[in-house]
């Protein structure tokens, strides 16, 4: 079971927040993380959150390897090398990274809100 903290406000924290000290300013988890966090322990079979104190060195990571984007990593694909994002420009969509391509050519989809890039983890479970 996912260790339940509280952060400051009203907004649940599990170990896949960062505090928001920490986050970006234009961040702000959705509700349906927090439940997903919290009721599945982060792991969606093929996508699994990432936990806190390794979302500081993949977002590192992307940055370095993408210095033109400003993403905030939240989950990986445990059969390829897939990132799925929020980004400053657009903080409300999530954008799948696949990560170690070539600057340009990362971006491998985007999803308006986190509740449709759930629905596509569900069809991606399905071919899992």
């Amino acid at each position: 079971m996912a260790l339940l903290l509280r952060d400051l406000g009203n907004n649940m924290k599990t170990k896949f927040h960062l505090d928001a000290q920490e986050r970006p300013t234009w961040l702000q988890y959705p509700q349906a993380f927090d439940k997903v966090a919290s009721e599945q322990d982060g792991n969606l079979e093929v996508w699994y959150f990432i936990e806190a104190d390794r979302i500081r060195a993949k977002r590192a990571g992307l940055s370095e390897r993408y210095p033109s984007r400003d993403l905030f990593p939240f989950a990986v694909r445990d059969d390829n090398d897939d990132v799925a994002c929020w980004e400053n420009k657009n903080p409300s969509a999530v954008v799948v990274i696949h990560d170690f391509a070539s600057a340009g050519h990362e971006q491998k989809g985007i999803f308006p809100t986190f509740d449709t890039w759930l629905e596509q983890v569900s069809l991606d479970n399905l071919d899992y």
